[in-house]
């Protein structure tokens, strides 16, 4: 899912749901909710490849740069 239809998403249960806007979120280990966890970060620009993400700060480090940026991290 691209970056702006996960917050169009969000938007719209947002306002279909103004309740929900105190409440703490929470993301899912997998489709079939085995674990779940807390969203204590803001969403971070990076680098997503075989399931390993570099965050946009570090990408340096890796041998990265900002061309490499392709994911957003929301948690």
């Amino acid at each position: 899912m691209k970056f702006k239809e996960f917050l169009a998403n969000l938007n719209k249960f947002a306002q279909e749901n103004p309740e929900t806007l105190e409440l703490d979120t929470v993301t899912s280990k997998d489709d079939e909710g085995n674990a779940f966890n807390l969203v204590y970060f803001e969403p971070t620009k990076g680098f997503l490849e075989d399931r390993d993400f570099i965050a946009e700060d570090n990408l340096e480090e890796w041998g990265r740069d900002k061309d490499d940026i392709n994911a957003v991290c929301v948690n």
